[in-house]
């Protein structure tokens, strides 16, 4: 009986994070002294597990917020002129959304820079990475056609 139970919840564990409708979204907005800003926002989303490189992007995601042991809300953005990312992520039932400042391939945390933030700051650099590099990727297979 107890090895049944088992089983049904590793399925049911299982089923509840390859449910669709994933999805890592990245705002990034720049400011300057002139009142002038750029921003962009790329989406990557799955609705069905199935595409190899999108379902380790996925697992790369949901690694990074699960040793962070990731807040569902993290922000350490306060720098004035500084550039802005916000990654907001739907993993099935589970939401995440962090929010720093960003510069130069890192998010930069002010004072106090707490063991928390240390984490968060990892998952944050590693999952603006991946996805700059899905951008380029996409990019580079739509310039060719």
């Amino acid at each position: 009986m107890l090895r049944h139970l088992i089983i049904f919840f590793t399925l049911l564990t299982v089923s509840v994070e390859c449910l669709g409708n994933d999805s890592v979204k990245v705002r990034y907005q720049t400011q300057n002294n002139f009142g002038g800003n750029e921003q962009f926002e790329f989406v990557v989303t799955r609705s069905q597990p199935g595409d190899v490189d999108l379902d380790k992007y996925f697992r790369t995601v949901q690694d990074a917020l699960k040793t962070a042991n990731a807040n569902s809300k993290w922000e350490s953005a306060g720098g004035i002129h500084i550039p802005v990312a916000q990654i907001d992520v739907e993993l099935g039932n589970q939401r995440f959304s962090l929010v720093s400042n960003y510069e130069n391939g890192s998010a930069l945390i002010f004072s106090p820079d707490t063991a928390i933030d240390r984490r968060h700051r990892k998952a944050f650099d590693l999952i603006m990475r991946i996805t700059a590099e899905r951008m380029r990727v996409l990019a580079g297979a739509t310039a060719s056609r």
